[in-house]
């Protein structure tokens, strides 16, 4: 069992998708993202990418999120992010559930083809460390930070991982390292 560590579900206790495919962000890791991030989450409309058990979407919408998409394919992970959101009691209409893959959800956003309710202003993407398209996934957000389809992207990742060298030069990433795991949060520089 994982906690919502701050916010309207403060305390609260959330149930984890069983098998190896997820893995819930550290209590640490997820406190100090969400730190960073600050205002960014409030009234904001955010996706959570490889949601799992939907820790990271129902964090920021504990944190003031208008509304957050939870992007997953595992149905046994769609199954628990939805007995979740039940048992938090959170409106329908703060958390569009969707059954797919992260890079095709990505690209329906990037060509415009996604329904309105799935227009967001920034992705949560906590992927597998393992997982084998995660780079084209990480290529695909970090154009639409470029396009300004979206305003950030917050991303964790192994402390030791290269991510910061596929960040164009046009963007701002900001890193912070927890012992084996660290996130960083990309936008697009100021001017």
């Amino acid at each position: 069992m994982i906690r919502v560590s701050a916010g309207r579900y403060k305390g609260r206790r959330l149930g984890v998708a069983p098998g190896v495919g997820t893995r819930p962000s550290s209590g640490k890791i997820k406190e100090a993202l969400f730190s960073s991030l600050g205002e960014r989450v409030q009234g904001r409309r955010l996706a959570d990418l490889f949601a799992g058990s939907g820790a990271l979407g129902i964090e920021a919408l504990s944190r003031g999120a208008e509304q957050v998409v939870f992007v997953e394919t595992d149905p046994r992970a769609i199954a628990v992010i939805r007995g979740n959101l039940k048992k938090l009691e959170i409106e329908e209409n703060a958390a569009v559930l969707r059954r797919v893959d992260a890079w095709r959800w990505l690209q329906g956003l990037g060509r415009g083809e996604l329904p309105e309710s799935e227009r967001v202003d920034g992705i949560l993407l906590d992927p597998p460390y393992s997982s084998e398209n995660f780079e084209h996934v990480l290529s695909l957000a970090l154009g639409l930070l470029e396009s300004k389809t979206i305003e950030f992207l917050a991303l964790e990742h192994p402390s030791r991982s290269g991510e910061d060298g596929m960040v164009p030069s046009t963007l701002c990433v900001t890193t912070r390292r927890h012992g084996h795991s660290a996130f960083s949060i990309v936008e697009r520089a100021s001017t």
